[in-house]
Parts: C-alpha cells; sequence; structure tokens
C-alpha cells in the first residue's frame, strides 16, 4: 500500500514560559561568586553525581551550586554532600515558586548534566531569566541550546572539561553576560506563552 507523507500538517508546539520582566544590569553588577542552579527531579540519571565531583574540582570561592528539587536520590545525594563536605552546594529541597523565580534571578549559570531529557521547562525558564545554559547534548535540550547562548556537553560527562568550562567563564564575565542576553532572547522569541497561546489558536482557527 501507499504510504501518504502528513509532514505538511504537523505542527510542532513547545511549552511555553511567561517571560519575567529583570533587570540584567543589576542581575551581572555582582562580582562575587558565580552561582549555578540545577532544577528538577532528583535522581541519579540526571547527573547529580557528576555536579558534585565538578564542585569538588572548583574553588568554593568563586563557585555556588543550588540543588532545587525532591526525588528518590534525595538522601543519597544529600548523604554525598555531607560527605564530601561541599560548603559551596546547598541542597534547596522542593521549593515555592517564588523562591525558585528568585533563586534562577540570581544565577548565572544553569547546569543539567542527566542522561536524557525530553524538554525541559526549567531549562527555558532559567534561560528567561539570563542563565547561561550548561547542558548535556541529549534528547530535547540539542533543539533549545546552542554555542551562541550556552554549551552542550558531551553525554558521558568530562567531568574535567565542565570544570575548564567553567574557569574560563570565571575569568570572562563578558563572555557569561553575552550568551545569557542571547539565552534570553531565543526564549522570548521561541518560548513565550503567549505567542504558543496564539500558534495555538491559529491551528484551531484552520481546523
Amino acid at each position: 500500500p501507499v504510504v501518504k507523507s502528513y509532514k505538511e500538517k504537523l505542527e510542532v508546539i513547545p511549552i511555553g514560559i511567561k517571560i519575567p520582566h529583570i533587570d540584567l544590569r543589576q542581575k551581572f553588577a555582582n562580582n562575587e561568586k558565580i552561582k549555578l542552579i540545577y532544577v528538577g527531579r532528583i535522581e541519579k540519571k540526571k547527573g547529580l553525581d557528576t555536579l558534585i565531583k565538578i564542585m569538588k574540582k572548583l574553588d568554593p570561592e568563586k563557585f555556588q551550586l543550588f540543588i532545587v528539587g525532591d526525588g528518590p536520590y534525595r538522601n543519597t545525594l544529600i548523604r554525598k554532600i555531607n560527605k564530601a563536605k561541599l560548603n559551596n552546594i546547598i541542597y534547596k529541597g522542593k521549593i515555592s515558586e517564588k523562591e525558585l523565580h528568585r533563586l534562577y534571578y540570581i544565577s548565572e549559570i544553569f547546569i543539567l548534566l542527566s542522561e536524557y531529557e525530553a524538554h525541559s521547562v526549567a531549562l527555558t525558564e532559567a534561560m528567561a531569566y539570563s542563565a547561561v545554559p550548561i547542558v548535556t547534548d541529549v534528547g530535547g535540550n540539542r533543539y533549545v541550546v546552542n554555542d551562541n547562548l550556552g554549551y552542550l556537553i558531551e553525554y558521558p560527562v568530562n567531568v574535567n572539561k565542565v570544570t575548564k568550562t567553567l574557569n574560563l567563564l570565571w575569568n570572562n564575565k563578558n563572555l557569561i553576560f553575552s550568551k545569557a542576553i542571547n539565552a534570553r532572547k531565543t526564549v522570548i522569541t521561541r518560548y513565550n506563552i503567549d505567542k504558543i497561546v496564539k500558534k495555538i489558536a491559529k491551528i484551531y482557527e484552520k481546523m
């Protein structure tokens, strides 16, 4: 039988997010520690052990990591953080939306080193707050992140390469700022909830 192609009838609709109003100059005026944030389910395949290894290699006077979320790996993660005596990792657990947005705003880097991802809403939310993404080149990540706005990391993750990238950013704050601007612009263009709703409405109108 002849298989018909319906490609022309398909429409990809990403998950839309609300775009916050932020002061970029104020966000990047602080010259203290570079703050990284992980937001997601707390499970092993999310690369949380790798994050601990990376933070071990980084100067605690220069870098700080917030881990937000809950899941089956929670107790093990806390135990490993305490065992490594890493004061530069702050496990926040499950927090309010208001607190999450505050952490997005004060964080310069969003880091997600998971084995697999579909579409991470946390990724685009963080980018909306001008956090530069450092994510594994898997699943939906590669459709969101490129060299102009962040970093795609090959999986399995090379800890030394990620550490080198972070130290490079510490020594070049202007690079963080330029990528942060591009990250936010990308989200405004492609993932703005207002634009997504209009796109869905047009599809229904055509039907």
